[in-house]
């Protein structure tokens, strides 16, 4: 027997161990017809695992995060060559690929490297759209609960 997260992981290559941890969770992974909710529980190799969870259509929240971006700016990207900088989990690259992008470049950054390569490569009638997440570029003191920050002020001086 093995644990029915390691198990999922297995069978289920194509969500993150986040999805499923979560899934199991949530009471919306079975194993032989029964809902169970923790993710070590001891599950038989043979055993039948189901997700009956809905399916995210980003990896993960950063997808739905540059999709609002892309619907309320109106910017198209389909057939656009993009770069994902700060790749991370790969949510924007996933939301630029399935809204059309024809590539993209997953560049995972440290603090201050990326701007200056890009306009370095960039052609002059090239499009620039930048994400900030205010969470990573504000000072501790600044981010509030949950990683929010919601001084107006501080989004500004970001």
């Amino acid at each position: 027997k093995r644990r029915l997260d390691e198990i999922c992981l297995e069978r289920f290559q194509q969500y993150s161990r986040t999805f499923i941890q979560s899934w199991i969770l949530q009471g919306k992974v079975s194993v032989e017809g029964k809902v169970v909710n923790k993710a070590g529980t001891p599950v038989s190799e043979k055993a039948v695992v189901q997700i009956m969870a809905e399916i995210p259509k980003y990896v993960c929240r950063a997808g739905y995060e540059l999709e609002a971006a892309i619907e309320q700016l109106g910017v198209n990207v389909a057939g656009k060559v993009a770069l994902d900088s700060g790749l991370s989990t790969g949510g924007f690259t996933d939301c630029l690929l399935q809204y059309g992008a024809s590539f993209v470049y997953g560049v995972d950054v440290g603090y201050g490297q990326v701007m200056p390569a890009v306009i370095n490569v960039m052609k002059e009638e090239a499009s620039l759209v930048t994400l900030v997440k205010p969470q990573f570029e504000a000072r501790r003191s600044q981010v509030g609960s949950g990683g929010i920050v919601r001084d107006p002020m501080v989004h500004q001086e970001i």
